[in-house]
């Protein structure tokens, strides 16, 4: 069985392990978070992908409007993207529309989703990273609670 140990509880966290979840079958996936350090997260937007990705992951958008407080999102507006002083919108097509949302209460929907397909979490703080010496592969994760 592969094992694999995500750090972090933000929506990439999240993302993360429900991807992991999804793409490698039979696998123990667990997510170190800190309620004490919390999210970093405000609003949010995606690019036209992210609706695609929601399918894949068997997660209904309309969720997202519900917990996360969702809104349609048509396109990017890029300031100074030339260097020049100029901004310009590209607009995203009617069947590609992104979305904008509360990063916070997404990844606490998200993480209710990947509790409920059994994706492990450790309220914890990663105090130390242990490599292994031959390669530096991660080998463990020390918390301050002392567990390993």
């Amino acid at each position: 069985m592969n094992r694999f140990v995500i750090l972090g509880g933000g929506t990439a966290g999240w993302l993360s392990a429900l991807t992991i979840n999804k793409l490698v079958p039979y696998s123990d996936v667990t997510v170190i978070s800190s309620e004490d350090i919390g999210i970093i997260g405000a609003g949010e937007g995606t690019t036209p992908g992210f609706k695609e990705l929601m399918n894949r992951l068997d997660i209904p958008v309309e969720g997202i409007y519900k917990h996360a407080k969702a809104t349609t999102k048509a396109g990017i507006n890029y300031v100074n993207w030339h260097g020049d002083g100029t901004s310009y919108i590209h607009p995203f097509w009617y069947d590609q529309t992104a979305l904008h949302f509360d990063a916070s209460l997404l990844a606490t929907h998200l993480k209710s989703i990947a509790l409920s397909r059994g994706i492990k979490n450790i309220d914890g703080i990663v105090a130390k990273i242990n490599s292994k010496s031959y390669n530096d592969d991660i080998e463990s994760f020390d918390l301050e609670s002392g567990e390993n």
